[in-house]
């Protein structure tokens, strides 16, 4: 497995890719967002590790360069995520809250590598929806919220009021790939994904 640890505690760091190293893997070892950044536009990785406050670059820029580069991220955090925190984008794939053993932090790393391998998609409306490359039809790229939103859709359970920008990038993103589906709203039914004749 190749990795990439980017954490601004450089004993951390050492003792970590001595551990992960002596398990087999391949690993990258930087102490700022920066490197991150550059590893992750040079290479390929299986999975990043980032701690929550890497310095040089804020940790959001390095997490859309693993998005970008399709490497699944676990973010290393001082406290467990707070609701502000899960709305933003992009989000990793995985958190992980100090103190943590090398034992949780190669578990989590093999959910995170699963997933990603696993590639889930689904249909929305006339289009796929790759997950893991966040893409629709293959040719435009989404976002986590618009994922999750098309997600809902699809299966009938979207929110009574999405957010109305989020809905007309999507409704733009359909348009652009010639597809005669859109979000629509309907009394008394919410929020549907239906062809425009219907």
């Amino acid at each position: 497995m190749k990795l990439l640890f980017a954490l601004s505690d450089r004993d951390l760091l050492f003792a970590l890719t001595r551990i992960f190293e002596a398990d087999g893997a391949e690993v990258t070892a930087v102490f700022d967002g920066i490197q991150a950044v550059s590893c992750l536009a040079g290479s390929f990785y299986d999975a990043a590790v980032l701690d929550r406050s890497i310095p040089r670059v804020e940790y959001a820029r390095v997490l859309q360069a693993a998005r970008e580069s399709r490497v699944p991220a676990v973010l290393l955090t001082e406290t467990a995520p707070d609701a502000s925190f899960l709305l933003s984008s992009p989000l990793p794939a995985a958190c992980l809250a100090y103190p943590f053993s090398p034992e949780e932090l190669a578990a989590r790393l093999a959910s995170v590598t699963e997933k990603s391998v696993s590639d889930r998609r689904f249909t929305a409306g006339d289009r796929e929806v790759a997950v893991a490359a966040f893409s629709l039809g293959g040719r435009v790229s989404l976002t986590d919220k618009e994922i999750d939103l098309l997600l809902a859709l699809a299966e009938g359970e979207a929110p009574a009021a999405p957010d109305a920008a989020l809905v007309r990038a999507l409704n733009d993103k359909y348009a652009s790939l010639g597809s005669a589906f859109r979000i629509r709203y309907f009394e008394q039914k919410g929020y549907r994904l239906v062809a425009q004749n219907e």
